[in-house]
Order: C-alpha cells, then sequence, then structure tokens
C-alpha cells in the first residue's frame, strides 16, 4: 500500500501548480472526453499546447489541430478492449479514464449482459487498463517521468462490496449499483499501482460537479435534472475549474513514485476506502472484476 503521508505534507490547498512549458507536446489519452469532466479537461490541455487523443461516442466540438478523436461504444467490453488495443499508447505520456454514468432508475442490462454502469463505469476500465498498461508510455524517452493512469470515480469513503451480487441482480438499487462501480475502480488503482511498478496509477474523485452523468435517474430532460444542475451549479464548483485544478497532476514531479495515491475535489490526496483494503477485499474485488470481464470477451 503507497505511503500517503509525504504528499499531503508536500502539498497544502491552493499550492498546487505546473510550469507551463510541461504541458507542451504532452500526449494524452482521455477516455469519455467528449462530454462533461472529460471533455473539460480536454480543451484545458488543449489550451496547455498538449496533445490529445479523445475516445468516446461521438464528438462536436469542432476540430481542433491537437486533438484526435477515436468512436467507441464504452458499455461494450469487447469494443473498449478492441480499441485499447489500437491504440498506439507507446508514445503517450497519461491516460484518463473518465467515461461513466449513473446507474439508472430501473435495472439496464447491455447487449453482453452486463449491468449497464457496472459496464460502462467500471468493467470498461479494467479491459482498457489491463490492455494498455503493460505498453504505456514504452517508447518515450528514458529520461521523461513515468506514465501516468488516472482512474475517476469517488475513491475513498467506507462504501463495501456484496461479492455474491455484483451485478445487482437482487433488489435493485441504483445507489448500490453505483456504489459497486467505485469500489472496483478503487481496486483497479491499487491492484495496477501495485502490479505495474514502472508506471504511476492514481484515482481521482471529483465530488459533486454540474454534468449530465444523472440524466439516467432523474430523467434527460426533467425538472429534476434541471433543478438539480441550478443548484449544483450555484454550490459546487465548475467542470472547467475543477479540470485546472487536477492538470497539474499530470506533469507534477512530487506524484513521481506516489502511484496507488487518491485526490479530492481540490487535487489534494486523501486516505483510500478502509474496507477495501482490509483483509482480501482488494483481492476479491479483484477476482470478481477478472472473473466477469473474462466471460464477457470473445
Amino acid at each position: 500500500m503507497p505511503s500517503f503521508g509525504t504528499v499531503r505534507q508536500d502539498w497544502k490547498p491552493g499550492r498546487l501548480s505546473a510550469d507551463p512549458s510541461a504541458y507542451q507536446d504532452l500526449r494524452v489519452a482521455i477516455f469519455g472526453g467528449t462530454g462533461g469532466l472529460g471533455r473539460a479537461i480536454t480543451n484545458a490541455l488543449l489550451g496547455k499546447g498538449a496533445q490529445v487523443a479523445v475516445v468516446g461516442r461521438s464528438l462536436k466540438d469542432p476540430p481542433h489541430p491537437l486533438r484526435s478523436f477515436i468512436p467507441a461504444d464504452l458499455s461494450s467490453l469487447n469494443d473498449s478492449r478492441q480499441v485499447a488495443r489500437d491504440l498506439p499508447v507507446e508514445s503517450f505520456d497519461a491516460v484518463l479514464l473518465t467515461h461513466g454514468i449513473f446507474a439508472g432508475r430501473s435495472r439496464e442490462v447491455t447487449p453482453e449482459g452486463v449491468e449497464k454502469d457496472l459496464a460502462t463505469s467500471a468493467m470498461s476500465r479494467w479491459v482498457i487498463a489491463q490492455e494498455l498498461l503493460p505498453r504505456l508510455g514504452q517508447d518515450r524517452p528514458s529520461d521523461r517521468q513515468q506514465p501516468r493512469l488516472f482512474v475517476w470515480g469517488f475513491p475513498g469513503g467506507e462504501r463495501d462490496l456484496d461479492f455474491t451480487d455484483v451485478q445487482s441482480t437482487r433488489n435493485y438499487r441504483w445507489q448500490t449499483a453505483h456504489s459497486n462501480t467505485v469500489v472496483f475502480n478503487e481496486a483497479l488503482v491499487h491492484h495496477s499501482a501495485a502490479r505495474f511498478p514502472e508506471l504511476n496509477v492514481f484515482g481521482m474523485n471529483p465530488g459533486i460537479i454540474k454534468t449530465n452523468i444523472m440524466a439516467g435517474v432523474l430523467g434527460q430532460s426533467s425538472f429534476k435534472l434541471r433543478a438539480q444542475q441550478t443548484l449544483i451549479g450555484l454550490l459546487f464548483q465548475s467542470a472547467e475549474a475543477y479540470a485546472e485544478k487536477v492538470l497539474p497532476l499530470l506533469v507534477h514531479p512530487a506524484l513521481e513514485h506516489r502511484s496507488g495515491a487518491l485526490f479530492n475535489r481540490h487535487a489534494q490526496p486523501i486516505e483510500p476506502n478502509p474496507w477495501l483494503i482490509a483483509g482480501n477485499h482488494c483481492d476479491q474485488a479483484v477476482e470478481a472484476a477478472e472473473s466477469l470481464t473474462a466471460r464477457i470477451l470473445d
């Protein structure tokens, strides 16, 4: 388990920054970069001169000379694996997994037979990470920082997971279904950090931000969704403000050899989920994810 203390002592709120030149020619792949947090981070990186490969269902933004687009259905584990296999990440500096949804009011299943939130927000990330990480950054100059993988979710807190019902087939509740994705994403961070010591892997908790992610629960054009977004916009930071805070994590030298660390909405370190790292719960989550994805992949 990584050390969190030194990171916390090194950084104080509001003091995290990076040299603007550090973003020049930085190569980043962002899964889910067509909307929400991923789109905000993409635009912030483009504004600083980074090259960004965006993966998502559709791209509505105008062309940009530093951005490429790869269409993909990230609710499909097989499509996710194929995109990851085709992406030339050997020359990339960082990969960001920002894609995800909230479970709907009623249980939905993808054509591959996976609960939709679990497939999109967690299992596709497992498939992508396992395909990309063995190759990430291998062709870059040896004097560059270790490649970095960032996994967005809601790490920390004290969520648990019922390993007998990871697909929420019994007594479905959207809150529990989405909580399962949170546990799997944090387990992915810890597992990948241990398995790939030559890389840096981090978990990101953005907190509450105004995006469309709750549309599955409240309805795409419902009054509740509009009211919620208005309230969130008044009380919490925007996706663009959050993007500016977390951007230095992609290049900051203090993250070197801090793999497995988790960060909150202010880009400050937080402690891991105590339930997940207790006993063998993380190992159980890894086994459950690998078993589920193995059954689905062709």
